[in-house]
């Protein structure tokens, strides 16, 4: 799958987390340390400036950088602070033409379908993702999730669960290789395994840290980089 320039699928991709300030700094320490893309998290800044962002965003890109992938998090999904609906969509909407990608949760229902509209309208990517921190739902549960995802408009179906034994991990390694176009990660203590095995078993892309951790079991992008390079990818 193309993504901005690279093609997801033929070797894994590695996201970069920047958080708290979007600034050059942050992006450019995140290709250093060996990003194939970044994930902005709007949802972790205190202040969240549109027209501010923009600005770093275009040169950023004018730089030849890699792909961005936007995201502002629901606070039941994960997010950092609580940023309401109708600013996440705003956000959305003024930041879409300057990525390449977003990732908006299945769960917000009321702003969804607008985001997935703007975005296909500016030919990004989507990304539609589900988010459970407590447990790793069963087979069905999981399949189902999936299936709403494809057909709110997803291009890439994103599932990030806590797995708390062995078993779980194989029933998302299962789900992983039932179909494509998915990116499937494990969190918590099992779920380390998972930031570099599972793209290698066809998860399009994994996350890692450039600053801090934005998830439980989360590992810096220099060192799945390093551990993927150590199994030939």
């Amino acid at each position: 799958m193309k993504f901005g320039r690279i093609e997801l699928g033929k070797v894994p991709g590695v996201a970069g987390v920047i958080v708290d300030s979007i600034d050059r700094g942050r992006l450019k320490k995140a290709v250093r340390e060996g990003a194939d893309l970044v994930e902005l998290r709007l949802d972790t800044l205190r202040k969240r400036d549109p027209a501010s962002i923009v600005k770093t965003l275009r040169l950023f890109r004018s730089e030849g950088a890699v792909p961005l992938v936007l995201t502002v998090r629901s606070k039941a999904e994960g997010g950092r602070y609580t940023v309401k609906d109708p600013e996440r969509l705003e956000l959305f909407n003024s930041l879409i033409p300057y990525v390449d990608a977003v990732d908006i949760e299945l769960g917000s229902r009321k702003i969804l379908a607008q985001v997935v509209k703007t975005a296909k309208r500016y030919k990004k990517r989507v990304i539609v993702s589900y988010h459970n921190f407590k447990k790793t739902p069963q087979p069905e549960t999981l399949r189902t999730t999936v299936k709403r995802a494809r057909r709110s408009g997803a291009d890439i179906v994103k599932i990030a669960v806590r797995a708390k034994n062995r078993n779980e991990l194989k029933r998302l390694a299962g789900l992983l290789l039932e179909g494509s176009d998915m990116i499937v990660i494990a969190t918590g203590n099992y779920g380390t395994v998972s930031r570099v095995f599972f793209p290698i078993l066809g998860s399009l892309i994994t996350y890692g840290s450039v600053t801090r951790s934005t998830a439980p079991g989360q590992l810096p992008v220099r060192d799945i980089k390093t551990k993927l390079r150590a199994f030939g990818f």
